[in-house]
């Protein structure tokens, strides 16, 4: 027999059967039991060509059973033979000894292939996780250092409204202090002395002081 996929199959099975009307039976047809025959044949050659060979080897077997024995017994009822068909059982499957060996080196390469395909399916989803993870790790960094940038620039923000708040309330006060830091941050290092009320109507006068110890060494 040919399966649905093109191969080449022997099928060995039985059909049994009891005569349920003996009148048909000896009456109906002249040799009921050929029409059997013949019949259970067809459908099975019918069904199986219906069906890949590795369906007929699993699951499609018993539903191959059970198709061609519906079938067969609407058959002999339309005939009115007087046969009633207890069941069909497939009791063989097997490739034509000609053609095991290739079919054999057939099914090496299938499990060859699917053994390829399932490991480089598995680098995929390992690859996948892989770039998944870096990926969330990424978000995450740029997540944290937009914060970061966020928090610094309203903590800047804020500290320049107080500024502006503070010039607003005492001007000459605040020119003071940053002008005092200006002076701290430019000059670290140096001793420097300030004094209030400077001349020429200044508010101090600015006066650096050699660092002594740096003169001794």
């Amino acid at each position: 027999m040919l399966t649905g996929d093109a191969n080449m199959v022997d099928v060995r099975f039985t059909v049994q059967y009891r005569i349920n009307d003996i009148v048909y039976y000896q009456f109906g047809l002249e040799e009921p039991d050929k029409l059997l025959r013949t019949e259970a044949l067809s459908l099975m050659l019918e069904n199986i060509s219906s069906v890949s060979l590795d369906e007929l080897y699993t699951h499609s077997r018993s539903s191959t059973e059970e198709q061609v024995k519906e079938k067969l017994q609407n058959l002999m009822d339309d005939y009115n033979t007087g046969i009633l068909i207890s069941s069909i059982n497939i009791l063989q499957v097997q490739v034509p000894r000609e053609v095991m060996k290739s079919y054999r080196d057939v099914a090496s390469a299938h499990e060859d292939s699917s053994r390829i395909v399932n490991v480089a399916k598995g680098y995929y989803q390992e690859t996948l996780n892989l770039a998944k993870g870096d990926s969330a790790r990424a978000l995450e960094e740029a997540k944290s250092f937009l914060m970061v940038k966020v928090l610094k620039a309203k903590g800047d923000s804020s500290a320049f409204i107080m500024k502006a708040i503070s010039y607003r309330q005492s001007p000459k006060v605040t020119q003071t202090r940053l002008y005092l830091e200006t002076i701290e941050r430019i000059l670290p290092n140096v001793k420097k002395y300030i004094k209030p009320g400077g001349a020429r109507g200044r508010e101090f006068d600015f006066m650096l002081i050699p660092n002594e110890t740096k003169k001794n060494n």
